[in-house]
């Protein structure tokens, strides 16, 4: 597993494959370097210390997504290497990973932000 540049600030990781229901399930992260310079991490994959180093060159890890029911098999391993980092996820990972200490719910309607 490596990085792959996307566009600028932009990055595709492919990760391990993984059984779903008796199927061969491909994984991969999305990573985005934001504005100030923290990375947010969408749907992390299996981390090996390879994956780790690249993404440390990249920023610092501010936010770990999981943006559905199969997307927060490796959440705990990145949240234990990046305890400051934020989880984010739908209602259904927060009632499976009661483990977790979640920062917010993904919902269906974006937060408004900004004036106006």
């Amino acid at each position: 597993m490596s990085l792959h540049a996307v566009a600028n600030d932009l990055w595709l990781v492919e990760g391990p494959l993984v059984d779903f229901h008796g199927f061969p399930y491909p994984t991969r992260s999305v990573i985005v370097r934001l504005p100030g310079g923290a990375l947010w991490i969408w749907s992390p994959v299996h981390l090996t210390e390879g994956l780790r180093r690249e993404v440390e060159a990249l920023g610092t890890i501010a936010h770990l997504v999981s943006p559905n029911k199969l997307h927060h098999l490796s959440l705990s391993d990145w949240h234990a290497a990046y305890p400051d980092a934020k989880l984010w996820g739908l209602p259904s990972t927060l009632a499976r990973r009661r483990d977790l200490a979640f920062a917010g719910v993904l919902g269906g309607t974006p937060r408004k932000t900004g004036p106006g």
